[in-house]
């Protein structure tokens, strides 16, 4: 992930404005999810001052790039569940997360892991998003032009894609 970001950031030949996050950000939005479902009142749990929204502006990761200056955010997950790392890059202008997995496919129990801590992101980025006031800082971004986000409110999750064609390892531990 480190290679990646520094590759990104700065090769001079490359023109993706890319950023990662460490492995705290997804435990982050699961505990700020489970405290919401646990009280009915997650809304309120959101504020700039969470490490999610400090995360997003750059306040909170050494050597971040802010998430307005970017179009793409790598968030590596590791799920406890399925004792397997997997990526998910969100694309922020199409709003949609799209997810490299190796083992996707591989077991029920690891997909349905997968898919719930994507489910979370899906649901929390967008309502940090909104309360970090993203949208009116990027005036770049045209939700009307993209099939993923017409019509919709940017606090709505976002979509989901597993992306085809990625290598593929077999599953030793089911």
């Amino acid at each position: 992930m480190y290679y990646l970001c520094k590759f990104c950031k700065y090769d001079p030949n490359n023109s993706v404005r890319v950023t990662t996050t460490d492995s705290f950000f997804i435990k982050w939005v699961v505990q700020i999810q489970n405290a919401g479902e646990e009280n009915g009142k997650e809304e309120r749990l959101i504020n700039i001052h969470h490490d999610v929204a400090q995360c997003i502006r750059s306040d909170k990761i050494f050597a971040n790039t802010p998430w307005v200056d970017v179009d793409y955010v790598c968030i590596p997950i590791n799920s406890s569940d399925a004792f397997h790392w997997f990526l998910v890059v969100f694309s922020i202008r199409s709003r949609c997360l799209y997810i490299y997995d190796s083992l996707y496919g591989f077991g029920t129990k690891h997909t349905k892991a997968v898919m719930s801590l994507v489910q979370k992101l899906s649901k929390m980025i967008p309502l940090f998003l909104v309360t970090t006031d993203y949208y009116g800082l990027r005036k770049d971004i045209d939700s009307n032009t993209n099939v993923y986000c017409s019509k919709k409110p940017v606090g709505d999750p976002l979509a989901c894609m597993k992306r085809e064609h990625i290598p593929q390892q077999v599953d030793d531990f089911e």
